[in-house]
């Protein structure tokens, strides 16, 4: 819907195959930050979240006045870069760091508590879309990105028990 109110002269096809490219980089991700964090901040799993959420922050941030361009790979560049950053983001809090910060009886519990979360943003992402202009649904996204780099800031060094 977004990409046919930003671009309509790509059509229907278009608007469809254009967001793939949001999933494609969603793809890559887990494995750019975690190698991000095993091998450039030693195991430090926050600095690599922070980043991925201000990256984040700035594309959701600029997706309006970028894609007024009305150019095609403008839409895919932004859209690739916003999946990336999110679902790198998404794989580091919710997966290792859910269980590398939980006690030992209860990582399994963090992890859960911590994609029941993430869900619950599925599901508004689903939602919002249709009910808000894309000005306000994505400067909120940015908000709301910010918010958790910022609430993640003072743990920039904690490591895991399990680091060396």
């Amino acid at each position: 819907m977004l990409v046919s109110q930003r671009l309509p002269a790509v059509g229907k096809v278009g608007a469809t195959v254009i967001p793939v490219s949001f999933g494609a980089a969603g793809v890559l991700a887990p494995m750019l930050i975690g190698w991000l964090s095993d091998t450039v901040f030693r195991s430090r799993r926050v600095p690599p979240c922070v980043l991925a959420l201000a990256v984040l922050t700035g594309a959701l941030a600029l997706f309006v006045p970028l894609t007024a361009t009305g150019s095609a790979a403008v839409m895919i560049a932004v859209l690739a870069v916003i999946g990336l950053a999110v679902y790198a983001a998404d794989a580091m809090i919710s997966c290792v760091a859910a269980v590398d910060f939980g006690s030992t009886g209860g990582a399994g519990t963090a992890a859960g508590v911590v994609n029941g979360c993430g869900s619950i943003g599925a599901v508004l992402g689903g939602l919002l879309p249709g009910f808000l202009s894309g000005s306000t649904l994505f400067h909120g996204f940015a908000a709301a990105a910010l918010l958790a780099g910022l609430l993640l800031l003072p743990h920039w060094n904690r490591r895991p028990a399990t680091a060396s």
